[in-house]
């Protein structure tokens, strides 16, 4: 008997609940810029926004081959302050 095995949305993922609880602790820091972004469909995103947790998860999600620690050290570095 054949069985098929099923493979999880990178959302409920080990590495994708901790990148989701990342995300979410970035955009709670007021010292790191996170902005809503724009997206094109405007029936699952009114406005045509896009929340910044939403949309670097929606990015790990549909790019499998990204690896998500590299992925979100390089976000914090992005979006932090640069005090001079």
């Amino acid at each position: 008997m054949a069985t098929t095995i099923r493979k999880l949305p990178f959302a409920e993922t080990e590495a994708g609940i901790a990148a989701r609880a990342f995300l979410e602790a970035l955009l709670a820091n007021t010292a790191h810029t996170t902005e809503s972004g724009y997206h094109v469909n405007e029936e699952l995103h009114p406005n045509n926004s896009i929340g910044f947790v939403e949309k670097h998860m929606e990015y790990l999600s549909t790019h499998s081959s990204v690896n998500p620690d590299y992925y979100l050290s390089n976000l914090r570095l992005m979006t932090g302050s640069r005090k001079r």
